[in-house]
């Protein structure tokens, strides 16, 4: 109990100044389209007006059940998305001090680490935008913790813990889906080389199962509640997917509206470059404990190029604060 005490008032205090932030930024004006459409369904739901059914077929679900289960508690002059945004601050913030913690910095460098990483200003972009954002972003973090524990001591725990990981990261923005399956071709460089010369699809389904069983339920409940396979992806997304007519137009349009985005995030990454060959050059002869980096760099333009084909249209900067 004394343990978790420090760390419940650290995430109560990034959660305050998250709050205010966001709810002053909600407002006077500065809402997104996302916080606008979770906000008018949890009013909806609240009244009634929003039946059973459109609740179940929310994807993501994370934060469409989170913001309507919070317009129920939130007092009525704070935007229920905003509110939900900020706890998600505050937990990432409890999560990030806690691992680097446990990375050996003592509590005031931890406490330092953490603020530069929860005022980074690709998170606050991301997480004010909705609370979709910043559940991807711990989601990632999840991961990412998750894969370089499990390729430095492969231990059943940590291997369950990136499973689950990137069945929540599915679960809480349609983004999310296109970072697993960007990372899926590279988790070999994720699991050690013994594990995976045993069983290489025992590996891969090993840690995509929660993902895969995830992403079946959803379209399970799409087909029973819709009556047709083609109802996923209108789940999934929340713009219809481009029909290739047999002119060109799915090509066409994809490149017009995505290649653009994937360049802008490929540039954003350079900055953010120097980190990688610093990262290998720290671990000398521990070097393949440094895939796990090298497969979540280099998952981030695959996933955008997937989001484009999946119709997810997102800004570059959504895909690059995950990473």
């Amino acid at each position: 109990m004394s343990r978790a005490a420090p760390l419940a008032m650290l995430g109560a205090g990034f959660f305050a100044l998250a709050a205010g932030l966001f709810a002053w930024l909600a407002l006077h004006g500065f809402a997104s389209a996302e916080s606008l459409a979770l906000q008018g369904e949890a009013i909806a739901a609240r009244d009634g007006a929003l039946n059973p059914r459109e609740i179940v077929l929310a994807f993501p679900p994370a934060p469409h059940l989170g913001t309507i289960a919070l317009q129920f508690l939130a007092p009525p002059a704070v935007p229920a998305p905003a509110l939900f945004a900020a706890l998600v601050a505050g937990l990432t913030a409890v999560v990030f001090f806690k691992a680097i913690a446990e990375a050996g910095f003592d509590k005031r460098a931890a406490l330092a680490f953490t603020a530069l990483l929860i005022c980074n200003p690709l998170y606050l972009r991301v997480a004010s935008s909705g609370p979709a954002g910043g559940l991807l972003v711990l989601a990632a973090w999840l991961a990412a913790g998750a894969a370089f524990r499990l390729r430095s001591r492969a231990s059943v725990s940590d291997l369950m813990a990136l499973s689950g990981a990137l069945a929540f990261a599915a679960l809480c923005d349609p983004l999310g889906v296109a970072l697993v399956l960007g990372l899926a071709p590279l988790l070999i460089l994720v699991v050690q080389p013994a594990f995976a010369r045993e069983s290489t699809a025992g590996a891969y389904l090993t840690i995509l199962f929660p993902f895969l069983l995830a992403t079946a339920g959803t379209l399970y409940v799409a087909w029973i509640f819709r009556g047709d396979l083609r109802g996923f992806p209108a789940a999934l997304v929340s713009t219809p997917l481009v029909v290739d007519d047999g002119s060109g137009g799915f090509v066409a349009g994809w490149r017009r509206q995505e290649v653009f985005a994937v360049a802008a995030l490929s540039l954003g990454a350079l900055a953010a470059f120097p980190v990688l060959p610093g990262l290998f050059i720290a671990s000398g002869r521990r070097l393949p404990r440094a895939m796990p980096a090298l497969a979540l760099f280099a998952a981030a333009p695959a996933a955008a190029m997937l989001a484009g084909l999946l119709g997810v249209t997102r800004e570059p900067l959504a895909v690059a604060a995950p990473m």
